[in-house]
């Protein structure tokens, strides 16, 4: 398969910008968890000097790096969701579930852009698909909605039989082509600017 159009190609470039925007996140909180270290390390230094501690400025330092911490510990979890979604070919999954990952692990690519992502109703509607190629779907619509004209947010519905993004009027080949593999009816919109695609 040298072909790199082909649209499987295109579901491991989607995987790769979203494992590597994930990778950025965690090397920020490694930074900055090692920047407070490296406070820390000279405060004690300066107390071996003779220098007065502050108790508040160490507490500042540890919550700071219990923060990020705990930061890191969440886009690990979202990345292990990721990393597990093509174990089988066909899985039950948790619709709002899977778009809350989107957004959380898209949110920093959405941000570069400066576009907001808003989950304005909310599905316990569990469906049998394959959730990587369902996210990598909605991805991709993020994707073709960012580079076209960037709007201040991007919002996100759901309701019993249909995921909703808005504003969108237009779609690429690549994203025809995963509603495609999914066997995903849509309707594109262009007057309320809004993708509607069916559930199954």
């Amino acid at each position: 398969m040298n072909n790199l159009t082909h649209p499987l190609w295109f579901n491991i470039k989607l995987s790769g910008q979203i494992t590597a925007s994930i990778s950025h996140e965690i090397k920020n909180c490694l930074a900055i968890i090692q920047e407070q270290s490296g406070l820390l390390e000279d405060l004690l230094f300066l107390q071996k000097e003779g220098k007065p501690l502050s108790i508040e400025k160490i507490e500042e330092i540890i919550n700071s790096i219990s923060r990020q911490a705990r930061r890191a510990n969440l886009i690990v979890q979202n990345l292990n969701m990721l990393a597990h979604m093509p174990d089988q070919e066909q899985s039950s999954i948790n619709l709002n579930k899977l778009l809350n990952l989107v957004i959380s692990t898209y949110n920093r690519i959405s941000k570069m852009k400066n576009v907001d992502l808003q989950l304005k109703t909310q599905s316990d509607k569990t469906i049998i698909t394959q959730p990587l190629i369902l996210f990598n779907l909605i991805v991709s619509i993020l994707n073709d909605i960012i580079a076209k004209d960037p709007p201040k947010t991007i919002y996100i519905s759901t309701n019993e039989h249909k995921i909703n993004i808005s504003p969108c009027y237009y779609i690429s080949n690549n994203t025809k082509e995963i509603l495609k593999f999914l066997k995903l009816d849509y309707t594109l919109d262009k007057e309320k600017q809004t993708i509607f695609i069916t559930l199954t």
